[in-house]
């Protein structure tokens, strides 16, 4: 039987006093999951180490262990996930760091996480004729985000250089042993060339916040050995999504990909949007056993604290899928990779609610409530599903 996952990013969340003491999904209008769910189970996924092993900030990475594999014994970091998603090859040895746009003030201290309305093509091609001691590879990958890989053979044993919080102070990189060091200065000769070329550029011409800083985060250099998911659990699968750290995810794990681009993931109501999303599911369909097809749009209004906008993705989304397809002779999935809080407007420990239909039939709907089936670590799931057949 195929086999299709849907991954609603950051689906999980809080009980809110304002809709009944509700979490979002619990609250949304979702006949169609809620269709899947009456002739399925109903459980939790609990993301085992995540805020522990596992800082919270990595959470995408949670994606390795929705689809199979105990993330806390996978040495990976997110530059390396994010310079594969986007495309850069990448060997052993490799500093990869994913990068932010941002602005920061005259006493080095954060500003602006994100930088808005960024010029990504020019700045790539900018950044790029930077004069270095080590090749790099930089590629803005959408907005403010982008990614950074120095070629070689270099040690990611280095002190963080990006806090993630305004108002604190960028530190500079230094080296946890001896290799280290010359790999942190590396990242500080980057930062400084970077900065210079930013405080110069046009494009902050009239700006009253300007965009000043490439934050690092997530460095790594490692590459671990694991079974390929084709090997492990279905022969032919291939991952849908536009984030580069999904389609990395996908990549390391030895599965095809198809890049969406990534506004997709957010403007489902657009008749063209969807018309791109169908024509490649249905592509998928036709050559694989397992499809995996990722949506950003439920997770990206928790980061911005909006209830009702998170209520109304996952709305959307439910009824996108009900259009997708009729889901015969299909085994569908229905989960996520963590939980992220409209409240704390953030990425939080805790499970999830997962749903596998058909199964059999419990008479419930889909949401915390309900999810009562089954309470496994959720890199169990994938296990369960093959076991079905």
């Amino acid at each position: 039987m195929k086999t299709v996952l849907f991954l609603l990013d950051g689906l999980g969340d809080e009980n809110y006093r304002e809709i009944g003491n509700k979490t979002p999904l619990e609250y949304a209008k979702t006949p169609t999951f809620d269709k899947m769910a009456f002739k399925g189970s109903v459980g939790m996924l609990n993301p085992l180490g995540l805020g522990k092993e596992i800082p919270i900030e990595n959470a995408s990475q949670m994606l390795i262990s929705t689809l199979g594999y105990d993330h806390r014994k996978i040495d990976i970091s997110r530059g390396v996930l994010e310079a594969m998603g986007a495309g850069i090859k990448v060997k052993e040895g490799d500093l990869c760091a994913r990068v932010n746009f941002s602005t920061i003030d005259s006493d080095s201290r954060i500003v602006n996480l994100r930088a808005k309305n960024i010029n990504g093509p020019q700045l790539e091609e900018d950044i790029n004729s930077i004069k270095m001691r080590a090749d790099f590879v930089f590629k803005h990958t959408s907005k403010h985000r982008g990614v950074v890989v120095f070629k070689g053979n270099h040690s990611d044993k280095i002190t963080k250089v990006d806090p993630h919080i305004v108002g604190e102070k960028v530190p500079y990189a230094r080296g946890l042993t001896k290799e280290g060091w010359h790999s942190a200065d590396i990242i500080n000769e980057f930062l400084n060339k970077t900065h210079n070329l930013l405080l110069q550029h046009p494009m902050n011409l009239g700006r009253k916040q300007p965009v000043n800083f490439l934050l690092l985060r997530g460095i790594g250099s490692h590459i671990p050995y694991v079974q390929k998911f084709t090997d492990r659990y279905f022969k032919k699968a291939v991952g849908l999504a536009g984030m580069p750290v999904d389609l990395g995810v996908m990549k390391f794990l030895g599965m095809d990909i198809v890049q969406i681009p990534e506004g997709i993931e957010h403007e489902l109501t657009s008749k063209q949007i969807k018309e791109v999303l169908v024509k490649n599911y249905e592509r998928a369909v036709k050559k694989y056993d397992f499809i995996s097809m990722h949506f950003k749009n439920t997770d990206t209004p928790g980061h911005d604290g909006a209830l009702r906008e998170k209520i109304r993705q996952i709305e959307q989304t439910d009824r996108f899928i009900g259009e997708l397809d009729h889901f015969r002779d299909k085994r569908v999935i229905v989960t996520s990779d963590h939980r992220t809080s409209c409240k704390q407007k953030a990425h939080i420990p805790g499970p999830f609610p997962t749903l596998i239909s058909p199964t059999y039939q419990t008479e419930k709907k889909f949401g915390e409530g309900w999810a009562t089936d089954f309470s496994i670590p959720s890199h169990r799931l994938m296990p369960i599903v093959k076991a079905l057949g």
